[in-house]
Protein backbone atom coordinates (compact mmCIF):
# COMPACT_ATOMS: atom_id res chain seq x y z
CA UNK A 1 0.00 0.00 0.00
CA UNK A 2 2.55 2.66 0.89
CA UNK A 3 4.31 1.82 -2.41
CA UNK A 4 1.37 2.39 -4.47
CA UNK A 5 0.66 5.44 -2.63
CA UNK A 6 4.13 7.00 -3.47
CA UNK A 7 3.77 5.25 -7.48
CA UNK A 8 0.56 7.64 -7.44
CA UNK A 9 2.29 10.84 -5.93
CA UNK A 10 4.79 10.30 -8.55
CA UNK A 11 2.97 10.13 -11.18
CA UNK A 12 0.44 13.21 -10.15
CA UNK A 13 3.68 14.92 -9.91
CA UNK A 14 4.81 13.60 -13.17
CA UNK A 15 0.95 14.78 -14.42
CA UNK A 16 1.54 18.42 -12.83
CA UNK A 17 4.47 18.86 -14.45
CA UNK A 18 3.27 17.71 -18.18
CA UNK A 19 0.23 19.67 -17.70
CA UNK A 20 2.54 22.90 -17.01
CA UNK A 21 4.38 22.82 -19.51
CA UNK A 22 1.94 21.82 -22.23
CA UNK A 23 0.14 25.10 -20.67
CA UNK A 24 3.35 26.83 -21.03
CA UNK A 25 4.09 25.85 -24.69
CA UNK A 26 0.57 26.19 -25.85
CA UNK A 27 0.21 30.31 -23.63
CA UNK A 28 3.40 31.33 -26.10
CA UNK A 29 0.94 31.00 -28.84
CA UNK A 30 -2.39 31.34 -28.16
CA UNK A 31 -2.31 35.11 -26.84
CA UNK A 32 -2.16 36.21 -30.19
CA UNK A 33 -5.59 37.02 -32.34
CA UNK A 34 -5.30 35.92 -36.27
CA UNK A 35 -6.93 36.53 -39.44
CA UNK A 36 -6.91 35.14 -42.46
CA UNK A 37 -7.04 36.61 -45.83
CA UNK A 38 -5.12 35.19 -49.46
CA UNK A 39 -3.77 31.89 -50.28
CA UNK A 40 -0.60 30.06 -50.55
CA UNK A 41 0.60 26.21 -50.47
CA UNK A 42 1.24 25.53 -46.78
CA UNK A 43 0.55 22.02 -45.02
CA UNK A 44 1.13 19.10 -46.43
CA UNK A 45 -1.27 16.33 -47.66
CA UNK A 46 -1.71 13.50 -45.07
CA UNK A 47 -4.70 12.08 -46.15
CA UNK A 48 -4.07 8.77 -48.62
CA UNK A 49 -7.57 8.43 -50.12
CA UNK A 50 -7.43 12.28 -51.86
CA UNK A 51 -3.78 11.37 -52.58
CA UNK A 52 -4.80 8.89 -54.87
CA UNK A 53 -7.68 10.57 -56.38
CA UNK A 54 -5.36 13.59 -57.04
CA UNK A 55 -3.02 10.93 -58.73
CA UNK A 56 -5.85 10.27 -61.06
CA UNK A 57 -5.60 14.17 -62.49
CA UNK A 58 -4.16 15.26 -65.53
CA UNK A 59 -4.92 18.96 -65.62
CA UNK A 60 -3.83 21.73 -63.25
CA UNK A 61 -5.10 25.09 -63.03
CA UNK A 62 -3.62 28.80 -64.16
CA UNK A 63 -1.63 28.74 -61.05
CA UNK A 64 -0.91 25.16 -61.64
CA UNK A 65 -2.66 23.03 -59.03
CA UNK A 66 -4.48 20.48 -59.02
CA UNK A 67 -7.99 20.99 -57.60
CA UNK A 68 -10.08 18.31 -56.13
CA UNK A 69 -13.00 18.84 -54.06
CA UNK A 70 -13.09 22.43 -53.71
CA UNK A 71 -9.92 22.64 -52.69
CA UNK A 72 -6.57 23.44 -54.60
CA UNK A 73 -3.08 21.41 -54.07
CA UNK A 74 0.47 21.96 -55.09
CA UNK A 75 2.48 19.56 -56.00
CA UNK A 76 5.91 19.38 -55.32
CA UNK A 77 9.16 17.22 -55.86
CA UNK A 78 10.73 18.01 -52.50
CA UNK A 79 14.35 19.14 -52.05
CA UNK A 80 14.44 19.24 -48.42
CA UNK A 81 17.61 21.06 -46.60
CA UNK A 82 19.19 17.28 -45.14
CA UNK A 83 18.92 14.54 -47.35
CA UNK A 84 17.60 12.29 -44.44
CA UNK A 85 16.48 14.17 -41.61
CA UNK A 86 14.66 16.57 -42.47
CA UNK A 87 10.84 17.02 -40.77
CA UNK A 88 8.14 18.49 -42.16
CA UNK A 89 6.49 20.65 -39.27
CA UNK A 90 2.80 19.97 -38.81
CA UNK A 91 3.26 16.35 -38.95
CA UNK A 92 6.94 15.94 -37.88
CA UNK A 93 7.35 12.88 -40.73
CA UNK A 94 10.88 12.82 -42.85
CA UNK A 95 10.57 14.73 -46.05
CA UNK A 96 12.92 12.44 -48.58
CA UNK A 97 14.81 14.39 -51.60
CA UNK A 98 13.22 13.71 -54.54
CA UNK A 99 9.56 12.27 -53.60
CA UNK A 100 6.79 14.15 -54.93
CA UNK A 101 3.92 15.44 -52.29
CA UNK A 102 0.50 17.58 -52.73
CA UNK A 103 0.47 20.59 -50.07
CA UNK A 104 -2.87 22.26 -49.48
CA UNK A 105 -3.30 25.61 -50.37
CA UNK A 106 -5.26 27.20 -47.33
CA UNK A 107 -5.68 30.92 -46.52
CA UNK A 108 -2.77 32.70 -45.17
CA UNK A 109 -2.75 33.29 -41.72
CA UNK A 110 -1.87 36.62 -40.52
CA UNK A 111 -1.03 37.66 -36.59
CA UNK A 112 -3.15 41.36 -36.10
CA UNK A 113 -0.65 43.48 -34.69
CA UNK A 114 -2.65 46.54 -34.74
CA UNK A 115 -6.50 46.23 -34.40
CA UNK A 116 -8.32 50.06 -34.57
CA UNK A 117 -11.91 51.21 -35.23
CA UNK A 118 -10.90 51.75 -39.26
CA UNK A 119 -7.66 48.78 -40.02
CA UNK A 120 -6.16 45.99 -39.05
CA UNK A 121 -2.56 45.94 -38.91
CA UNK A 122 -1.11 42.65 -40.04
CA UNK A 123 1.89 40.20 -40.37
CA UNK A 124 2.13 36.69 -41.29
CA UNK A 125 1.83 34.23 -38.60
CA UNK A 126 4.01 31.93 -40.82
CA UNK A 127 6.70 32.15 -43.15
CA UNK A 128 5.63 31.24 -46.37
CA UNK A 129 8.05 31.84 -48.70
CA UNK A 130 11.79 32.53 -49.41
CA UNK A 131 13.40 35.01 -51.64
CA UNK A 132 16.79 37.00 -51.41
CA UNK A 133 16.99 40.35 -50.64
CA UNK A 134 18.21 41.74 -54.15
CA UNK A 135 19.95 40.08 -56.57
CA UNK A 136 23.60 41.33 -56.94
CA UNK A 137 23.16 42.06 -61.05
CA UNK A 138 20.09 44.95 -59.81
CA UNK A 139 21.79 46.83 -57.29
CA UNK A 140 22.24 50.35 -58.68
CA UNK A 141 25.25 52.24 -58.99
CA UNK A 142 24.42 54.84 -56.92
CA UNK A 143 21.85 53.04 -54.45
CA UNK A 144 23.38 50.97 -51.41
CA UNK A 145 21.82 47.41 -52.00
CA UNK A 146 20.12 47.34 -48.42
CA UNK A 147 18.47 50.25 -49.62
CA UNK A 148 14.44 48.69 -49.35
CA UNK A 149 13.09 51.08 -51.60
CA UNK A 150 14.65 49.45 -54.43
CA UNK A 151 15.24 46.09 -52.96
CA UNK A 152 13.60 43.21 -55.98
CA UNK A 153 12.15 41.58 -52.23
CA UNK A 154 9.37 45.12 -52.44
CA UNK A 155 9.04 44.47 -56.01
CA UNK A 156 7.62 41.15 -55.38
CA UNK A 157 5.69 41.54 -52.46
CA UNK A 158 3.55 44.23 -54.40
CA UNK A 159 3.44 42.32 -57.92
CA UNK A 160 3.24 38.72 -57.87
CA UNK A 161 2.47 38.36 -54.27
CA UNK A 162 0.13 41.51 -53.68
CA UNK A 163 -1.51 40.30 -57.15
CA UNK A 164 -1.69 36.42 -57.74
CA UNK A 165 -1.92 35.75 -53.62
CA UNK A 166 -3.58 38.12 -52.31
CA UNK A 167 -5.94 38.15 -55.35
CA UNK A 168 -5.21 42.30 -55.41
CA UNK A 169 -8.14 42.56 -52.81
CA UNK A 170 -9.34 45.97 -52.60
CA UNK A 171 -9.32 45.76 -48.07
CA UNK A 172 -5.76 46.07 -48.33
CA UNK A 173 -5.21 49.88 -47.90
CA UNK A 174 -2.23 51.71 -50.18
CA UNK A 175 0.16 52.38 -46.91
CA UNK A 176 3.08 54.96 -46.12
CA UNK A 177 5.20 52.40 -44.78
CA UNK A 178 8.18 54.30 -42.24
CA UNK A 179 10.85 53.35 -43.17
CA UNK A 180 12.96 56.28 -40.62
CA UNK A 181 14.21 54.60 -37.93
CA UNK A 182 15.80 50.88 -36.70
CA UNK A 183 13.80 50.00 -33.81
CA UNK A 184 12.05 51.37 -30.65
CA UNK A 185 14.82 53.29 -28.63
CA UNK A 186 17.79 52.14 -30.04
CA UNK A 187 18.78 55.70 -30.43
CA UNK A 188 20.19 55.50 -34.10
CA UNK A 189 19.11 57.89 -36.31
CA UNK A 190 21.41 59.09 -38.96
CA UNK A 191 21.82 55.56 -40.52
CA UNK A 192 23.07 56.55 -43.95
CA UNK A 193 21.88 53.32 -45.01
CA UNK A 194 17.90 54.37 -44.28
CA UNK A 195 16.09 55.04 -47.06
CA UNK A 196 13.04 57.07 -47.61
CA UNK A 197 9.43 56.04 -46.88
CA UNK A 198 7.66 53.82 -49.29
CA UNK A 199 4.11 53.98 -50.07
CA UNK A 200 3.22 50.05 -50.91
CA UNK A 201 0.50 47.73 -50.55
CA UNK A 202 2.68 45.66 -49.18
CA UNK A 203 5.81 45.61 -46.73
CA UNK A 204 8.69 43.73 -45.40
CA UNK A 205 8.47 43.66 -41.52
CA UNK A 206 11.02 46.14 -39.66
CA UNK A 207 13.10 45.48 -37.02
CA UNK A 208 11.21 48.44 -35.30
CA UNK A 209 8.21 46.29 -36.04
CA UNK A 210 9.84 43.33 -34.26
CA UNK A 211 10.63 45.58 -31.19
CA UNK A 212 7.30 47.00 -30.54
CA UNK A 213 5.66 46.07 -27.05
CA UNK A 214 2.55 47.53 -28.27
CA UNK A 215 2.58 44.76 -31.36
CA UNK A 216 3.07 42.35 -28.78
CA UNK A 217 6.56 41.20 -29.37
CA UNK A 218 7.47 41.33 -25.50
CA UNK A 219 10.45 38.78 -25.70
CA UNK A 220 12.50 36.32 -28.46
CA UNK A 221 9.76 34.24 -27.93
CA UNK A 222 7.06 36.56 -29.25
CA UNK A 223 9.24 37.08 -32.31
CA UNK A 224 10.44 33.83 -34.39
CA UNK A 225 8.34 32.46 -36.48
CA UNK A 226 7.63 28.82 -38.19
CA UNK A 227 8.27 27.65 -41.93
CA UNK A 228 5.13 26.30 -43.64
CA UNK A 229 5.63 22.52 -44.70
CA UNK A 230 5.75 23.52 -48.37
CA UNK A 231 8.85 26.09 -47.70
CA UNK A 232 10.66 23.14 -45.66
CA UNK A 233 10.48 20.58 -48.84
CA UNK A 234 11.18 23.23 -51.27
CA UNK A 235 14.95 23.33 -49.12
CA UNK A 236 14.44 25.97 -46.72
CA UNK A 237 17.04 26.21 -43.72
CA UNK A 238 15.32 25.76 -40.64
CA UNK A 239 15.78 24.53 -37.38
CA UNK A 240 15.77 21.06 -37.03
CA UNK A 241 17.92 20.09 -33.94
CA UNK A 242 15.14 18.50 -32.41
CA UNK A 243 11.44 17.61 -33.32
CA UNK A 244 10.39 18.37 -29.56
CA UNK A 245 11.91 21.76 -29.62
CA UNK A 246 9.41 25.00 -29.11
CA UNK A 247 11.89 26.30 -31.94
CA UNK A 248 11.57 23.16 -34.13
CA UNK A 249 10.83 24.35 -37.64
CA UNK A 250 11.11 27.73 -37.07
CA UNK A 251 13.26 29.98 -39.60
CA UNK A 252 15.43 32.99 -39.73
CA UNK A 253 13.60 35.88 -41.64
CA UNK A 254 14.77 39.47 -43.02
CA UNK A 255 13.83 42.61 -42.03
CA UNK A 256 13.20 45.67 -44.57
CA UNK A 257 15.91 47.47 -41.85
CA UNK A 258 19.42 47.80 -42.92
CA UNK A 259 22.51 47.48 -40.64
CA UNK A 260 23.59 50.96 -39.07
CA UNK A 261 27.38 50.47 -38.74
CA UNK A 262 30.30 51.42 -41.32
CA UNK A 263 32.66 48.75 -40.06
CA UNK A 264 33.21 45.61 -42.10
CA UNK A 265 31.38 42.72 -40.94
CA UNK A 266 33.40 39.10 -40.35
CA UNK A 267 31.23 36.31 -41.84
CA UNK A 268 33.54 33.25 -41.47
CA UNK A 269 36.51 34.87 -42.36
CA UNK A 270 34.60 36.54 -45.25
CA UNK A 271 34.34 40.40 -44.87
CA UNK A 272 31.26 41.63 -45.70
CA UNK A 273 30.41 45.44 -47.00
CA UNK A 274 27.90 46.61 -44.51
CA UNK A 275 26.27 48.51 -47.21
CA UNK A 276 24.82 44.89 -47.88
CA UNK A 277 23.59 43.55 -44.64
CA UNK A 278 20.31 44.03 -43.13
CA UNK A 279 18.49 43.22 -39.68
CA UNK A 280 17.21 39.76 -39.67
CA UNK A 281 15.41 37.38 -36.84
CA UNK A 282 16.96 34.31 -36.24
CA UNK A 283 15.52 31.16 -35.46
CA UNK A 284 15.14 31.60 -31.74
CA UNK A 285 13.47 35.23 -32.15
CA UNK A 286 16.94 37.01 -31.76
CA UNK A 287 18.24 39.76 -33.53
CA UNK A 288 20.79 39.01 -36.59
CA UNK A 289 22.24 40.36 -39.27
CA UNK A 290 22.69 38.82 -42.90
CA UNK A 291 23.94 39.44 -46.55
CA UNK A 292 20.81 40.86 -48.24
CA UNK A 293 22.48 38.47 -51.18
CA UNK A 294 21.16 35.01 -49.31
CA UNK A 295 17.73 33.37 -49.57
CA UNK A 296 15.76 34.22 -46.40
CA UNK A 297 12.18 34.17 -44.86
CA UNK A 298 9.65 36.54 -45.99
CA UNK A 299 7.89 38.31 -43.17
CA UNK A 300 5.04 40.53 -45.18
CA UNK A 301 2.95 43.26 -43.59
CA UNK A 302 -0.64 44.80 -44.61
CA UNK A 303 -2.83 47.31 -43.70
CA UNK A 304 -6.57 45.98 -43.82
CA UNK A 305 -9.33 48.57 -44.36
CA UNK A 306 -12.27 47.02 -41.76
CA UNK A 307 -14.97 48.69 -43.75
CA UNK A 308 -14.07 47.09 -47.26
CA UNK A 309 -14.00 43.36 -45.85
CA UNK A 310 -16.71 40.98 -47.08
Amino acid sequence: MRKLRFMLIIFGILFISISLTSCKYKNKRSKYKTFELGFYPQDVLTDQTIVDELDKLTNRNSLGYYEYNGVQYAKLKCNPQYETDTLFRTTKTKVRIGEERYFIVSPITWRILENTDDYLLLTTEYILFTRTFINRSNVKEDTYANNYAESDVRKYLNNEFYNIYLESNEAIMETEWDNSYLSVGDGIEDNKYLCENTTDYVSLISSADQDNKEYGFTKKDDRYAFASDYLIAQGASTNQESPNSFYFAAIEFYTRSPWPFDDEIDDQGTSIDPSEVVYCIDDHGLDNRTTVFAPRGIRPCIKVDKSKLI
